[in-house]
Formats: structure tokens, sequence, C-alpha cells
């Protein structure tokens, strides 16, 4: 994490006299002021006891009646934009306490390392307090923030009292979305399924009629309920769907070379191509043999809807690069709709890829391979047909 503090206070060594050999030290100290009769060190070694002794009890009873709250806004995020944590505490009791916050950051999928936030305070009876800070993510993943650890104790910082606090909060950092060139994927279907929005009507798929509008074409005059109402009624048509798109992410070839960087572009393109069909009203899902974060598998049902962008760009942030079951197994095991186009994504054209190009080409299904590393560039071998470089499709 790329983490920017507001307030992060170091706390102070307590006094060495409040510490166990200090106290035991002390005690020592009173024995012999006693047996020597010596009042003023007597007076003293008392004094520090009856100090430490206040103080512990003070820290033992600092810990009640307080109440913690963290919000970390936004929790959902792209790299490099700003988040900001903020955690608010309140003392709820008469007696005033120094609190202590730290806030362990996991460290997510890149290469940096995780971060710890603290701040600290004292609160004086009925008083409240909030940390904050701000920080962004490097890189796509998914981050772990807390769990809060807090500690209480005395005003003057002799005792403390450590504890957790509330669950941990999930950072989600989409991929980047780049302007990328659109994706010619050939239709199979004029018309598609019906249920979603399209510009096109489709004359089979009637919803009703209403009163008929100025200036639409004569041909969607309802003439049987216009008779029935004795107006002119229009047809209403249930709106349509003309592409489908599946993104098929073989991720074994990443895995196997240990390709990070490629791995990262390659989700980039994905969430890129998706936003693009996502403004065009196109469905879309996707299928991916690597395991997420916190479990299961990255598979996203063709569909489209206000929500399905999100969801991809999620499941894309939760992807682990750690290879899971084939991605022949887990296409088997789905049912695809008809009438979709396959973009395939794999770190170069090998044997899988023209498994799935003659498998598709079968089905009369469009395929489109998009490969991290073109032949050459240590690669697999060229084969016919055509092969995006992934290095090629970003404005």
């Amino acid at each position: 994490m790329n983490g920017q503090a507001a307030d992060r206070p170091v706390r102070g060594v307590s006094s060495l006299f409040m510490t166990h050999p200090g106290l035991l030290a002390m005690m020592f100290f009173l024995l012999i002021a006693v047996i020597n009769r010596q009042i003023e060190l007597i007076v003293l070694c008392i004094l520090t006891l009856a100090i430490a002794g206040c103080a512990r009890l003070w820290a033992a009873f600092s810990g009640r009646n307080m109440e913690f709250s963290a919000r970390l806004s936004p929790q959902k995020t792209f790299p490099e934009e700003e988040v900001s944590l903020e955690i608010s505490c309140e003392n709820k009791k008469l007696l005033p306490v120094s609190v202590r916050v730290v806030v362990p950051v996991d460290k997510g999928p890149g290469p940096e390392t995780g971060d710890v936030l603290n701040g600290e305070s004292g609160l004086l009876s009925y008083e409240e307090a909030s940390f904050s800070w701000r920080f962004s993510a490097g890189y796509r993943g998914v981050y772990d923030v807390g769990p809060v650890e807090k500690v209480t104790g005395d005003l003057f910082g002799f005792f403390d009292r450590e504890f957790q606090t509330g669950e941990k909060l999930e950072l989600i950092v989409y991929p980047r979305i780049l302007p990328v060139r659109p994706l010619e994927i050939l239709r199979r279907e004029f018309f598609g399924a019906p249920g979603v929005k399209s510009p096109v009507n489709d004359p089979v798929y009637i919803m009703g009629t209403r009163e008929y509008l100025g200036g639409r074409p004569a041909k969607y005059i309802h003439w049987k309920a216009s008779a029935r109402h004795n107006k002119l009624q229009e047809k209403i048509f249930e709106p349509t769907e003309q592409e489908k798109v599946l993104f098929l992410i073989d991720a074994a070839g990443y895995v196997r070379e240990n390709a990070r960087p490629e791995f990262e572009k390659m989700l980039e393109g994905v969430a890129s191509f998706a936003a693009g069909l996502d403004r065009r009203g196109v469905s879309f899902g996707l299928v991916a043999n690597c395991l997420m974060r916190p479990a299961g598998l990255p598979v996203l049902p063709v569909a489209y809807s206000r929500d399905q962008l999100p969801r991809l760009l999620e499941t894309a942030a939760r992807m682990k690069m750690e290879a899971a079951s084939g991605l022949p197994d887990i296409l088997g095991g789905i049912i695809l709709p008809a009438g979709i186009s396959c973009v395939f994504f794999s770190l170069y054209r090998d044997h899988l890829c023209e498994v799935f190009s003659e498998h598709f080409k079968d089905k009369k299904v469009p395929f489109m391979p998009v490969i991290s590393r073109p032949a050459g560039s240590g690669g697999a071998g060229k084969g016919p047909g055509t092969v995006i470089d992934i290095n090629e499709v970003f404005l």
C-alpha cells in the first residue's frame, strides 16, 4: 500500500519504575528502608507502589464502555485512487483514558509490502476522538484492513490493556479500465434472446400495446387492438440483445511462467473490453481456471444488467495467480447460452488454444484468441488463424 497517514504518533516507553523489575526493586528498597528506618525512602517507595497500583487498576477499567467504529471509503476502487480510513472512538464513562489504535493493512498481490497505521490520543470523560488516514493501493487485488487493535490505559501511559475489536474491512481494487480497440466479434443472432435492452425491436416478442404516437412506422400499429379501443394502438416490443460474449481465461500458462506483469495486463484487457461491451448493451460473462480470494472459481454467467460490469470487475479483482482445475473441466460443467462469441485469453498460443479453437469452430461459435506473448517472444508455435496480441489492443 502507498500510505499517507494523517497522524502517526510514536508511543513513548513507560517509566522503568512501572516495569516488573522496577516494582520488585522498589519493594526491595522498601524492605531495606524499613529495616534501616529511613522514613524518606519509605515514603518514596510507598508512593511509587501506590501510584503503580492505582495506574494498573486504572488500566484494568480503561477498556470498559469504550466504543470503536471503522469506516473505509470507498471500499471498491481502482489502482492509485485515494482511499480514506476513519476510526472513531468514544469514552462513555467518567474515567479518563489514553487510547491507541493500530490498523494492519494486508499486502495485496503486487510486490508492495503491507503497512501498519496507528494513532494515539487521550480521552477525558465522555469524550470522542477520531483518527484518519489516506492511502492508495498500487495494484489490483483484495486487501484486508484490520481488524483494529486497540490499546487503552491510564493517562500516564504506565499500563496498557490491549484487545481487538470488529471484523476486517475489505478493500477491493479493480483492474484498470483503459482505452482499447473495440472487439470485432461476429454476431450469432439477428435478434438474439428476449429480455435485454436493444435498439432493435423483435417482431416475435410483443409485450402489449399503447396509444399510437405520431412519427412511428405504420407497421407498428396493432389494428385489432385499435378496433377494440376505437383508437389507434401501437405494439410494445420486448427488447432483445444482439450479442453475447464469453471471456475465457487460461491462467495455467501465467502460473507456470510466473508471468505476473502479463497476468495483470491481461486482466486490465478483460476489464476494458467488458466496459466497452457494457456501454454498447452487450451481454458478457467470464470463466477462468484460477483461484479466487477468499475461495471459489471465477465463473460469471453471461448476462446483461446494470450490475454485470461491477460483478466482473470484482471477480477480476479477487482472482489470484494460482491455477485451479483444467479450463475444459470447468467449462464442461456450465451451460452456455446459444449465440455466444468467445474471446480466449492465454499467455501464448498453445495446444489448449488450438483445442478450443476447433471446439468452437465445430459449434459455429466465433472464437478470438488474445495472447500476452506472441510467437517469437518465448511463446508457443504460431499456428493458423488470427491471433490478437494483448499489447496491441490498448490505445
